[in-house]
């Protein structure tokens, strides 16, 4: 089947020759876009230039292989995106911390990353977890089975005002 694109059509890129900045390589995007084609380059065209963002550090030139069309279905997602970016990289949102592993100094947090399924859980050194309410859910979940285990009453964190009911 012979492709061609015209100028102003949009595509997708495949990201196969693409490093993209995401937790683990599993979570990478398959196809990147849609970009809009700016230009057929060569008289055969095999070649296409896109309008692509300048974060990305790419020439802006691929062959034809690397390209499919881009169609807009209703309701259609093309792969969950980041929420955000800081400093240019990609901001993920943190479902929940799942477990964690290794010594106190350097423990790793097993995520399950929101819009992705348990097979895409990665593990993850503490300072990437910016949430702090998230680590303080996940440390008193666990306190609470030790405590279940050891068949004690679990130990909740309480406010000295709570404790003394001025709240």
């Amino acid at each position: 089947m012979d492709k061609k694109f015209a100028v102003g059509s949009w595509v997708l890129l495949s990201s196969k020759n693409i490093k993209q900045k995401r937790p683990s390589r599993k979570l990478s995007d398959k196809w990147l876009g849609p970009f809009r084609v700016c230009e057929v380059v060569g008289d055969h065209g095999l070649a296409y230039r896109l309008e692509i963002p300048n974060h990305y550090r790419v020439h802006d030139v691929f062959p034809i292989s690397l390209l499919e069309p881009y169609v807009r279905r209703e309701g259609e997602e093309l792969g969950q995106s980041p929420i955000g970016e800081i400093e240019g990289e990609p901001l993920y949102e943190v479902e929940e911390i799942v477990s964690h592993r290794g010594p106190k100094r350097r423990r790793q947090y097993l995520i399950r990353w929101r819009g992705y399924s348990s097979e895409e859980d990665t593990w993850e050194p503490r300072h990437h977890i910016e949430d702090d309410t998230l680590m303080e859910e996940y440390e008193e979940k666990k306190s609470r089975e030790i405590a279940k285990l050891r068949g004690q009453a679990p130990t909740t964190r309480v406010s000295a005002e709570a404790a003394l009911g001025l709240r």
